[in-house]
């Protein structure tokens, strides 16, 4: 029985036999310096050994092949990287080796820790070639571990910097964004907490019923948590709660959301990345300082949605005698009706609303419909194109940074030029077809019953957009066609 093993302070790479207990040979690897190599990584197949060399003036390395039945005969080189005039991330010698007997193909794995963080790449090499057929350069949340499964035929990474597990499979490794999360406790201890935190807060809070009709202790605890995972369900008639309670579901689809979200893992991000850097202050990173301006235009175009809707919405329900009666009567206030509208409804797309009868009541105010609209879209389907045109708009040199490197910046809500508009040709294509359909059909129908040709128009195309983003009714879903039900389904 035999064995390979070296390190990194010593040369050589030793071929022990286990049974006599003695070192049967030892392997070397010589540049034209004649300088000798420490030993980065070993791996095996049954054919073959690889090993990684780092040469001593660390100026280059390379992965050699040896056969291992022809008494280690070396049989090529691949992976011969000279770090002259050539960019940093080759200087990065392969320290991890796994054979791959699926696919017939080497791993190699490196990773490096400087100023910047931690960069790396994973690489697959055909041995008979010997040629990288893939290569991912780690850039923002490199790898700390990384391993193959030739079961499943996947790649497994553990990231550096969010702690998470991701995997990739070779079937769409040519895909863009391939990573796959496996999921982190930590996302599912913060809406346990947030839930729980909402509950609390809705227990303690009185309701505008009175004790005969107070709501019971599961019932507030599933309106909690439906509002916190932004599901829009609720037991419980929205007009049952008091002018603070709202208050408290719109903090809680809030903090719930998808933008929300996303925007406190890029603080998260740059939190770690500047508790790293703080041994290394005098280094400036114009690198980091952009990847993070993109969750600082993100946070302006959140705060310029709710603001703006919020004071739209206010100043329809005032100047709008109709609409203001509408709240009146239910004994809600403009404010607390528009934040609510604002913030969880539309942006957050939760698709509550603080009346019983969600948006019925206001089928007749299509300026209020109008204002929803956009904020719907804002708020889902349309950030991502929103959030590249105001960074486009501002005409930034760190911007234009961004634009061209958003691959790199690690944020999903950031896409190409090409991406988005696509993204967006779908989306009112999508909405096109799906408001023929619906008010073709629903024209005559009972549910449109009593409206003038304008009101029919704007609310068909209200339900058709929240339909498929926020989970608003304009119209009673129960007298609709079974067709348009089955075609809410297709959509949504």
């Amino acid at each position: 029985m035999a064995a390979a093993a070296g390190a990194m302070d010593f040369f050589g790479l030793q071929g022990i036999d286990l049974d006599k207990g003695f070192v049967r040979e030892t392997l070397t690897c010589e540049n034209v310096t004649r300088s000798s190599a420490t030993i980065q990584a070993i791996g095996s197949s049954p054919e073959y050994l690889f090993t990684s060399f780092e040469f001593g003036h660390r100026n280059l390395n390379s992965i050699m092949v040896y056969d291992l039945q022809d008494s280690f005969r070396p049989v090529t080189e691949i992976g011969h990287c000279e770090i002259y005039g050539v960019g940093l991330n080759s200087a990065i010698p392969t320290t991890k080796l796994r054979w791959f007997s699926s696919y017939n193909m080497l791993m190699a794995s490196g990773s490096h820790s400087g100023p910047l963080g931690v960069v790396g790449n994973i690489k697959l090499w055909d041995i008979r070639s010997g040629t990288a057929v893939w290569e991912l350069k780690e850039k923002v949340n490199c790898f700390a571990d990384v391993t193959v499964s030739n079961n499943l035929s996947v790649i497994y990474k553990g990231g550096v910097n969010s702690g998470e597990v991701f995997f990739v499979d070779l079937r769409n490794i040519d895909n863009e964004n391939s990573w796959i999360c496996l999921g982190d406790s930590r996302k599912l201890h913060y809406f346990i907490i947030i839930s729980l935190v909402g509950y609390l807060a809705l227990k303690v809070s009185k309701p505008r019923t009175g004790p005969s009709v107070r709501p019971k202790e599961l019932d507030l605890f599933f309106t909690s948590v439906s509002a916190a995972t932004v599901s829009s369900m609720s037991t419980v008639e929205m007009e049952v709660f008091s002018n603070t309670q709202p208050v408290i579901l719109t903090i809680l689809m809030l903090v719930g959301g998808e933008v929300f979200n996303s925007l406190l893992g890029l603080q998260l991000m740059r939190f770690k990345f500047t508790k790293n850097d703080e041994p290394v202050n005098q280094v400036v990173s114009v690198i980091s300082d952009s990847e993070y301006a993109a969750s600082a235009n993100s946070e302006s175009q959140v705060e310029l949605v709710h603001v703006s809707g919020y004071s739209l919405i206010s100043v329809y329900i005032i100047l709008v005698p109709s609409a203001s009666q509408i709240l009146k009567n239910k004994g809600l206030s403009i404010q607390t009706f528009s934040v609510f509208t604002t913030v969880t409804t539309t942006f957050a797309n939760g698709g509550f609303i603080p009346t019983n009868e969600n948006m019925m009541v206001f089928i007749n105010n299509s300026g209020l419909l109008l204002l929803l609209i956009p904020q719907v879209l804002l708020g889902n389907i349309l950030f991502a194109l929103c959030l590249r045109f105001v960074i486009w708009a501002l005409e930034r040199e760190e911007f234009s940074y961004i634009l061209k490197s958003h691959k790199q910046l690690g944020y999903d809500h950031l896409l190409s030029c090409f991406q988005s508009l696509c993204l967006t040709a779908t989306t009112f294509g999508l909405i096109l077809v799906q408001f023929i359909l619906f008010y073709s059909m629903e024209w005559t129908s009972k549910a449109m019953e009593g409206l003038n040709s304008y009101h029919k128009l704007v609310g068909s195309l209200f339900q058709v957009v929240s339909s498929r983003h926020s989970g608003e009714s304009v119209v009673d879903l129960y007298i609709i066609s079974p067709a348009n039900l089955v075609l809410f389904i297709v959509m949504m």
